[in-house]
């Protein structure tokens, strides 16, 4: 039912969607970076699996008709689903202004960090500190200077505010916390229908 009311909506604001049948993923394991045209998923339980990730990817790039580079499907698997039960609790997406990456360096197995790493590039890719709180990573752009954060260091704040963003931090956004969700949990990005992205908001 969630899923046929978000399809609706969507539909209805002439926004495109694509369901990807026979696949489960959950949107806190998808990360987008048109960059470098790569598809983080987190892979945590049998449900988000490697099947799921190859269909998700069929059907965003069958979806483009060849007319732009293909996105790569890059699995990660995660490292301490206690903590990091979901990606976005450990990489963020894109930064607005030059696509900076927050990653965490406990959110997946060092092997896979090293090919996120070379995958983006290495001048784009924040790492945060050992200490950082979890979560860090789960924000939200609403503008292209503004970020919106959950939970974040004094140090952390201060060097996204150098690098020309403006944080945006509320009190009260720290009960979301409580349920161990973030901002980025409870909003997404719905595209401009006239200067959408190529990259469709996939449903399950």
């Amino acid at each position: 039912l969630e899923i046929d009311q978000a399809e609706h909506f969507l539909t209805s604001n002439n926004i495109p969607t694509q369901k990807v049948d026979g696949a489960w993923f959950e949107g806190g394991n998808i990360i987008v970076d048109p960059r470098s045209r790569s598809i983080f998923m987190g892979l945590e339980t049998d449900r988000d699996n490697k099947a799921s990730l190859e269909k998700l990817g069929a059907a965003i790039n069958n979806r483009s008709g060849g007319e732009v580079v293909p996105y790569q499907m890059i699995g990660v698997p995660l490292a301490n689903p206690s903590l990091y039960y979901h990606l976005d609790l450990g990489m963020s997406d894109p930064l607005p202004l030059k696509g900076e990456i927050m990653l965490s360096p406990h959110v997946t197995d060092p092997a896979t960090l090293d090919l996120i790493k070379k995958k983006i590039g290495e001048d784009r890719v924040m790492m945060l500190g050992e200490n950082e709180p979890v979560g860090t990573t789960n924000l939200i752009s609403p503008s292209q200077n503004t970020l919106v954060m959950t939970v974040a260091d004094p140090e952390r704040i201060t060097d996204l505010e150098k690098r020309g963003y403006k944080v945006v931090q509320d009190p009260v956004m720290k009960d979301l916390t409580l349920g161990s969700g973030g901002v980025r949990c409870m909003t997404n990005d719905v595209p401009d229908p006239v200067s959408r992205s190529s990259v469709p908001s996939p449903s399950m």
